[in-house]
């Protein structure tokens, strides 16, 4: 639709462009705007370049820099099990996204669009996803509850492009139920551990299936306070920061360094995760997270241990982030 003079100008634009964004790396510290603009720019720009105008020579050249920059940004992104640093919930709608247009591409030209290494990052991906999204709406862990549009389609896509069966029967069981209508029809037996940890991606999900009735903790402890998000029957009980309150002889105590994971177990029983947290004064905090899944109960407790014998009054509380339509009544004359 252009006059020739400014197609070109537009196409010596855009290849500039291109150059320019590939001259930065990202990783998980990276802001997460910015991890996404440079995945389109530098990653999926050049790409579907490459694979629109392969007749021209500079815009064919493109596609080796752009599989680099996917493949060390798949590998740089996540823990190397499909599972992306809890930083970029908040952005992983667009990243999935970009990611799936550019597999699709990658599939047209008989090339992935990246290293068999990411190849497998992203096939595991996948299953997060699935396991992420609040009946594929809007991703647990990430403020508000705006929608994420294209959503289902998007897994959909994926699905057809390197799905198998347990990520088939996970995405009919929670989002999907359309994918059953495929020739490759999917069974109970198919469905995958409903449940993920994540030491590096400091993430964990503990849940008793994949089905929307299933109750779902979603923890994030890469900071501090802890961001959870609570669902059971397809309803959010919890959202938001698990706020806590330490005191020794009176006086308040301050964190003194990050939480870190010190155990998890997970098998059709139950989902244990122990997180531990050093404090000042001498004391540490341990948080463990129970859910059993056959009786529906999932407990929270909070220890704080003093590492040496000093005599002291020790006092601590913590409170759950209820959602926004819940509310609170304890039993009178009890403490349930």
């Amino acid at each position: 639709d252009l006059p020739g003079d400014a197609w070109w100008r537009l196409a010596e634009a855009l290849h500039a462009l291109v150059h320019e964004a590939q001259q930065h790396g990202v990783d998980f510290h990276t802001n997460p705007s910015d991890v996404v603009r440079q995945q389109l720019l530098a990653g999926e720009l050049p790409l579907a370049l490459s694979y629109l105008f392969p007749e021209l020579r500079p815009m064919r050249s493109l596609r080796a820099p752009a599989r680099q920059v996917f493949s060390e940004a798949l590998d740089a992104l996540m823990d190397g099990d499909g599972t992306p640093h809890v930083r970029l919930l908040p952005v992983l709608g667009p990243l999935f996204a970009s990611w799936t247009r550019a597999r699709w591409i990658g599939a047209q030209l008989n090339r992935n669009a990246w290293s068999a290494d990411a190849e497998s990052q992203y096939r595991r991906l996948i299953r997060r996803i699935i396991r992420l999204t609040d009946g594929g709406r809007r991703f647990m862990l990430c403020d508000g509850d705006e929608e994420l549009p294209g959503l289902k389609p998007l897994v959909a896509m994926a699905l057809d492009l390197v799905g198998n069966k347990a990520d088939r029967a996970a995405a009919a069981t929670a989002i999907l139920p359309a994918v059953e209508t495929r020739v490759t029809r999917t069974d109970r037996k198919d469905l995958p551990k409903a449940s993920l940890n994540s030491e590096w991606s400091e993430l964990a999900v503990m849940s008793a299936g994949w089905a929307k009735s299933d109750a779902r903790l979603a923890i994030a402890y890469a900071g501090d306070p802890l961001r959870v998000e609570f669902h059971v029957g397809n309803r959010a009980l919890w959202s938001g920061l698990v706020t806590a309150e330490t005191t020794s002889d009176g006086q308040r105590v301050a964190t003194s360094g990050k939480w870190e994971e010190t155990c998890w177990q997970s098998d059709k029983d139950c989902d244990f995760l122990e997180l531990r947290m050093q404090l000042d004064e001498g004391l540490r905090l341990e948080r463990q997270f129970v859910l059993a899944k056959c009786d529906g109960v999932l407990t929270v407790a909070d220890i704080v241990i003093a590492n040496d014998l000093k005599p002291r009054q020790l006092e601590h509380r913590f409170s759950l982030p209820l959602a926004a339509d819940v509310s609170w009544q304890p039993e009178v004359e009890t403490r349930d």
